[in-house]
């Protein structure tokens, strides 16, 4: 599974002036079943790559197998520019080099679902090493 969009509207887009920050979060809602959710929320704004998004899910599909499920709340939608080495300033933009995730406090990263308390504290804790930011681990 890759984590970026098949298509966009434009090719590259613009930083803006909230570099690395977003205004809105998606929230998870409550769902009815005998397992609780697990799930791991970012406490800093960040920028997760495509590389560490794919790094996460196969992570997460060595260790729960078919036991429980998972849900990456991430999409890579926003494309980040880089000019060849070697190159003179000018001549426009360089082409896209790789997909970005833009990241906000609060923002659900991962989700677990029908997988013990035990069992999936133990998996985020291993998964909050590889990430860049600071998160905490809840369950609803």
């Amino acid at each position: 599974m890759i984590y970026k969009p098949k298509e966009t509207k434009y090719s590259k887009q613009f930083k803006g002036k909230k570099f690395n920050k977003i205004s809105s979060c998606v929230s998870l809602q409550k769902l009815n079943g005998p397992m609780p959710v697990t799930v791991l929320k970012a406490l800093n704004h960040a920028r997760f790559s495509e590389k560490l998004l794919l790094t996460i899910r196969q992570t997460l599909a060595k260790k729960i197998k078919k036991q429980g499920k998972f849900f990456i709340r991430l999409l890579a939608d926003v494309p980040v520019t880089k000019k060849p080495l070697e190159i003179r300033m000018g001549k426009g933009k360089g082409s896209v080099d790789h997909w970005t995730a833009k990241v906000i406090p609060g923002a659900f990263i991962i989700e677990i679902h029908e997988v013990s308390i035990l069992k999936s504290h133990k998996l985020l804790r291993e998964i909050q090493k590889k990430l860049p930011i600071e998160t905490e681990i809840v369950n609803i």
